[in-house]
């Protein structure tokens, strides 16, 4: 019964949001909610001398 819910909407919008900007704040505050403060996350001087030249934020935000 699901499935053919679902399969009813291939190819529609169904709930289009607005653009979240993920910013160094956003990116530390996440950090600081989970803990996990590996340097490529939040310091952007080291960050810089990586091949991205910026922090990556967390995969899960």
């Amino acid at each position: 019964m699901i499935n053919d819910v679902l399969a009813a909407t291939i190819g529609q919008d169904i709930g289009v949001t607005e653009w979240v900007k993920i910013d160094q704040p956003r990116i530390d505050a996440f950090a600081d909610v989970t803990g996990n403060h590996q340097w490529i996350h939040v310091d952007p001087a080291r960050a810089a001398q990586t091949a991205f030249g910026v922090t990556i934020d967390h995969g899960f935000l």
